[in-house]
């Protein structure tokens, strides 16, 4: 630790940059690259789940299953099952409504989901496949970002962050 901060005191430029989080402005650019492939469908899906619902982990993502997401009316209970924040293991519960619920409805509709992963990877011919990968998430929401005319470099999206998205 001490070797560490006397090589940053002696190279301040390799200090790392802080990143910016996903505000609203961000995310409507990014969703308004999904079109209306199955991908997009997925993508638009994830983007508004993770900022919609306060803000979710990749993990929380990629870990998300049909079996925890409660109907209630307009939307969704999303029961997450574990979580970095969650030292004790309870889990925690979050609400998903109106635009980000018909987002995930419209997802697993298409994509035929009824049960096991909610969020999973999309073949060439359009059809569902295996669960993501909080690596995966992070791919898309940088492929994201990109066609929306963004620095991906510059946004928060890596593990052990305090949030992928934020809202302002």
């Amino acid at each position: 630790a001490r070797l560490k901060r006397q090589i940053r005191k002696l190279h301040p430029e390799s200090r790392s940059q802080k990143k910016r989080p996903i505000t609203v402005t961000v995310l409507q650019a990014m969703l308004e690259t999904c079109d209306t492939r199955m991908i997009d469908h997925r993508d638009r899906a994830l983007l508004l789940c993770g900022f919609a619902s306060g803000g979710r982990r990749r993990s929380e993502l990629a870990n998300l299953r049909c079996e925890d997401l409660e109907r209630i009316p307009n939307g969704y209970l999303l029961h997450i099952r574990k979580s970095k924040t969650d030292q004790q293991g309870l889990g925690r519960t979050v609400p998903l409504l109106d635009q980000a619920a018909k987002a995930l409805v419209t997802w697993l509709n298409e994509a035929g989901i009824t049960e096991g992963a909610a969020f999973r990877s999309v073949n060439r011919g359009g059809n569902a496949g295996k669960s993501l990968s909080a690596y995966a998430i992070n791919d898309i929401v940088k492929k994201r970002l990109a066609l929306a005319g963004y620095d991906p470099k510059q946004f928060s999206a890596l593990m052990g962050e305090t949030s992928l998205f934020q809202a302002s």
